[in-house]
């Protein structure tokens, strides 16, 4: 606490490890350095702590931690969002670890390895919309007329937000492949402006979570797919038969984009599309060329 309260912006992990020299020395574990600026001046403590190194994959300490079986702790590293109770959460959510919200989730723990459903189911059906036909359900940012372009990125999410503010579903944030790593959204953009904007969101492991699924065997009641290609074609994919509905418009018209987010409202497009519980949507339009001019 002295040294804490002397050094307030002193990094954790330094914090810690003078704690452990100075009860080293007051157990007769190890010698007083001859050179220590960080020395307490506390007098030793009389009853010293005693601690000892632990496996790395028992307590994971990461900027990307990867959990396993004999994991009891996670203690995330790195800057802004992580370093903020927020970030923490996040990262909890994406590690499928987080037991923070009741009702999030359709299921909870039993406290014996099962699950149960929740005790407070929402009180409106929940829907979903999130990015189809694209690698590790996300966005791939290293081929053609995608790569390195952050702004598809960005507008991705921005259409994924208006389709899910006009059919009122919750977005599924997609994961990001760049070169040789798979990024988050929330580490490149302000999820506050969702909120903002009233657009709820989850995680991207919010699919392989068993907690949010249906059942035992299916994530989801009900799922559509949608598409629309810069020659403005546009694709629905609706029901257990897999019954592909297509619509032709030129893309220059000022029309086509208002003409597909209208067919995704009750009564508007195929039936079954505006009901489905996960929407996959497919704008193949945003790519490099196009996106800067919507």
């Amino acid at each position: 606490l002295e040294m804490a309260k002397r050094l307030p912006n002193e990094h954790d992990q330094r914090l810690m490890m003078n704690l452990a020299v100075w009860h080293n020395i007051a157990g007769g574990r190890g010698k007083d350095p001859k050179e220590w600026n960080d020395r307490p001046s506390t007098p030793l403590a009389e009853n010293p702590i005693r601690h000892d190194f632990w496996d790395p994959h028992v307590i994971v300490s990461s900027t990307r931690p990867v959990p396993v079986e004999a994991t009891v702790a996670i203690h995330p590293l790195g800057t802004k969002p992580l370093q903020h109770p927020h970030g923490k959460k996040i990262l909890a959510m994406e590690l499928g670890a987080w037991y923070g919200s009741r009702g999030y989730y359709r299921h909870t723990s039993d406290g014996a390895g099962g699950l149960v459903p929740e005790r407070a189911p929402p009180a409106r059906r929940r829907k979903y919309v999130a990015i189809d036909g694209r690698v590790f359900g996300g966005l791939s940012l290293c081929q053609k007329d995608f790569y390195h372009q952050g702004q598809v990125m960005r507008l991705t999410i921005a259409w994924l937000a208006t389709v899910a503010r006009l059919t009122d579903r919750i977005i599924i944030l997609p994961r990001v492949v760049l070169d040789y790593h798979l990024y988050f959204p929330w580490t490149h953009l302000d999820l506050k402006t969702l909120d903002e904007a009233g657009v709820e969101w989850r995680e991207t492991n919010f699919p392989s979570n068993p907690r949010s699924w249906l059942n035992a065997t299916h994530p989801f009641e009900s799922v559509a797919r949608t598409a629309l290609y810069p020659n403005g074609e546009m694709y629905a994919q609706v029901g257990d038969d897999g019954r592909v509905h297509k619509w032709n418009m030129p893309f220059e018209s000022p029309d086509t984009i208002d003409a597909y987010l209208a067919a995704h409202t009750e009564g508007s497009g195929p039936p079954g599309l505006s009901d489905a519980e996960l929407l996959l949507v497919n704008p193949w339009f945003i790519k490099l060329g196009y996106s800067g001019s919507i």
